[in-house]
């Protein structure tokens, strides 16, 4: 369509053309005849009858100031008048095209009509000068006759090219298209293959082999995170389903408010999980509309309500001075933080403070158990616990850290673990200046 419509426009353009190009021509040739004769009049040699000069087919009448004829070519038929548009004034020119049965001759037939006012032998005179414009109407008709038959027959042609080239290119599209169309949620092992060396449907092809590989990844992340919270899960209801089958089989014996009392303990390690595995599987966005708290008051508040056990002492220093952020965001970042330092110090938590320009950073140390350096990523992972950890009494579920990191990032910053010489670092980050507001 956009090419038949461009051809139209160009059709349409090039009759244009043609037909000022024909029309400027007669013009000239007019033009032409009327110098010639401006200079028999300017030279005092006009006649009554006018000799056409070697291929010159205009005709031409001189009128006086009276508008009586003085001169005219042979070729007029009697009574012709060539004065059908008004004189121009002395020393101009006018052009006009007009139609035969103004000047004695067929209607529909057109013809190009010149007229300049020239003063010369002590009078001024009106030289009118006229050729026929059929040729051009020829010229024109040809044209039109031609683009109506070459138009639908180039239109047709070019659509069956486009159709098959576009086909041609697009193929490989839509072989990429039924591949990725047989892959299924469960078997993402299956990948496209990419045609057209580096083109742009090559490259399509690797950027979608790289979206699946992308979601393999986040596939098998789902399972082992279902299949990590079906274990976490069991071992609670597995303790509860214990206390209970033993008090029903011996209820005489029984010691029922223990009984519910370990049940409630394992009750709420499975609340703890619900609300950790909610915060996590939820989607968190930076500036989600929390209250904004002073972040130092918030080090400040939650420090001063733990009590670590075991001789732990927390040592707090640096300063962040007009740093705002998101509180309730930000505080379950620092309690998770928190949680695992006193899980693992032996005597001391280190916190510090530091404001940059643009960043904040929130430094937690403790002087526990190193962390290998190649766990140093993994453990921000769900469910990953370090052997040592997963010995001690506390027997935390391996979510804190992920839980920390995700609400970290969630207001625009992250949560690293460092080298350090002795025990472990985590170095948190989060924004200086408020972010902008979530679409």
């Amino acid at each position: 369509m956009i090419l038949a419509a461009t051809l139209v426009v160009a059709g349409v353009t090039a009759g244009a053309l043609l037909h000022r190009a024909l029309v400027d021509d007669a013009d000239s040739g007019l033009e032409q005849r009327i110098d010639e004769v401006t200079g028999l009049t300017v030279a005092g040699e006009l006649k009554a009858v006018l000799v056409p000069t070697g291929r010159d087919l205009a005709q031409v009448q001189v009128f006086d100031s009276s508008g009586s004829v003085i001169a005219s070519t042979p070729g007029l038929g009697p009574g012709t008048r060539l004065d059908v548009v008004p004189a121009p004034p002395p020393g101009g020119d006018r052009r006009a095209t007009v139609d035969g049965d103004r000047i004695g001759g067929a209607g529909g037939q057109s013809y190009r009509l010149a007229a300049r006012t020239v003063s010369g032998g002590g009078e001024t005179v009106s030289i009118y000068a006229l050729t026929s414009l059929a040729a051009a109407q020829r010229a024109e008709a040809h044209l039109r006759l031609g683009l109506a038959i070459g138009l639908p027959v180039i239109v047709m042609l070019a659509a069956i090219v486009i159709w098959w080239v576009t086909g041609r290119a697009l193929a490989p599209v839509d072989e990429m298209r039924a591949e990725v169309d047989r892959i299924q949620a469960e078997d993402l092992a299956r990948r496209v293959h990419p045609a057209g060396g580096d083109s742009e449907i090559g490259r399509l092809g690797a950027t979608l082999n790289r979206m699946l590989d992308r979601l393999t990844d986040a596939a098998e992340r789902q399972r082992l995170f279902a299949a990590s919270a079906s274990h976490e899960l069991r071992s609670p209801l597995s303790a509860i389903r214990t206390e209970l089958e033993v008090g029903l089989a011996y209820p005489e014996r029984a010691d029922w408010p223990k009984v519910a009392g370990d049940s409630l303990v394992e009750i709420d390690r499975l609340e703890a999980l619900a609300r950790d595995l909610r915060f996590l599987t939820r989607p968190h966005t930076a500036g989600n509309g929390g209250e904004r708290r002073d972040l130092w008051g918030l080090v400040v508040d939650e420090i001063g309500r733990r009590q670590p056990a075991r001789g732990v002492r927390y040592h707090l220093d640096g300063a962040c001075p007009g740093v705002t952020v998101d509180g309730p965001m930000f505080t379950q970042a620092l309690r998770n933080l928190l949680d695992n330092a006193e899980r693992h110090a032996t005597t001391t938590i280190d916190v510090h403070l530091d404001r940059a320009e643009d960043v904040t950073t929130l430094t937690v140390a403790n002087d526990g158990p190193p962390i290998p350096s190649d766990r140093r990523v993994a453990i921000f992972e769900p469910f990953t616990r370090l052997d040592d950890a997963r010995s001690l009494d506390s027997g935390g579920s391996g979510l804190g850290l992920a839980i920390a990191r995700t609400a970290l990032r969630a207001l625009g910053g992250d949560l690293v673990a460092v080298d350090t010489p002795v025990g472990a670092r985590f170095v948190g980050t989060v924004p200086s200046v408020v972010p902008p507001p979530g679409p």
